[in-house]
């Protein structure tokens, strides 16, 4: 069977691996999951691109050139400020858009994104830092030039009124670049930090050297990535650091050992206390996702054990059992 160079481009680009006479090779496993791995990126950057087009073109021309403008003038309470305001509000919708379909497709990178800095910055001019303060929050929480905005928000701190000033949240990042002093921390913004993913790099370093052949691979907070020496930890104590590869793997129902200890301690406690980070270091999970996960698959109803999430835990009694015993 003779293929013209043009003919086979021509079919590859349309995620078509068969030819008129239907040759043997274009009928196995490898070319079929070939081709259907081709029309599910295709159906991603069909889903991606409108969005991301608007939210990239938006912040070239738009916010960048925006904020020269509005430096320049030094007015920061005029029209074009309320119009600029309302512009990174609209970009900052955008880029969670974009992120939420990045991730749903396992192709999402941590990002700059100028409309939170420049929001923010804004905010600052405007000496309303409490707001200024939210969209650095947020910012955070979202992964969103995420060293940016701690650094600016411990800045934004010590222009805040005293009583705010002389909490914990003052000493955030006394050193910006390094991993930070954790006890210095405001509790609250750990938690923030734990429920976030850790940068790609640092993902992959942990993931590559100590879980390579994990079918499921645990979850790596903001936290573990700036406030911890977790990798100079693991090198000294892995049998203490490296989550067991059974601890990874799923039950027939579809649960993880640390889904079936989320049931028992959301039982016990009613989400009433803080959420050990335990859940991250020893199940490799984080804690609102699968929550949110338990609650899909009918375990937690108003979370509320269901019926179904007490069975769960009676079938999987054994890793309540050796929790308590460790």
């Amino acid at each position: 069977m003779v293929f013209t160079k043009h003919k086979f481009k021509a079919e590859i680009n349309m995620g078509i691996f068969k030819t008129r006479h239907n040759h043997p090779l274009f009928d196995t496993k490898e070319w079929k999951e070939r081709e259907k791995n081709i029309k599910k990126f295709e159906k991603y950057q069909n889903e991606l691109t409108p969005v991301s087009d608007k939210y990239y073109n938006q912040m070239t021309n738009e916010i960048q050139p925006g904020w020269s403008l509005l430096y320049q003038s030094k007015d920061y309470t005029s029209e074009f400020a309320k119009k600029y305001e309302q512009l990174c509000i609209e970009n900052i919708k955008l880029f969670k858009q974009m992120t939420a379909i990045e991730k749903r497709n396992n192709d999402y990178i941590s990002k700059r994104v100028p409309a939170y800095e420049r929001l923010a910055m804004l905010y600052e001019r405007q000496h309303k830092y409490e707001k200024a303060l939210v969209i650095c929050d947020d910012a955070i929480k979202n992964d969103a030039s995420f060293k940016v905005m701690i650094k600016r928000k411990s800045r934004l701190l010590k222009k805040t009124k005293p009583a705010v000033t002389t909490t914990k949240n003052a000493t955030i990042l006394k050193n910006n670049n390094i991993q930070n002093d954790r006890k210095s921390l405001d509790p609250n913004f750990i938690d923030e930090l734990q429920r976030i993913e850790a940068s790609k790099s640092y993902r992959n370093s942990i993931w590559n050297e100590y879980y390579s052949d994990y079918e499921e691979k645990p979850f790596i907070s903001k936290d573990r990535e700036l406030n911890t020496r977790w990798l100079e930890q693991a090198k000294h104590f892995p049998t203490q650091s490296i989550i067991p590869k059974k601890i990874m793997k799923r039950y027939s129902d579809g649960l993880l050992p640390g889904h079936v200890y989320m049931l028992y301690w959301i039982d016990k406690y009613k989400l009433k206390r803080r959420i050990p980070a335990y859940f991250e270091y020893k199940y490799g999970i984080e804690f609102l996702k699968e929550k949110d996960f338990l609650e899909a698959n009918g375990f937690i109803e108003n979370n509320i054990l269901t019926k179904k999430g007490k069975t769960a835990i009676q079938k999987h009694i054994n890793v309540v059992n050796n929790h308590k015993n460790r």
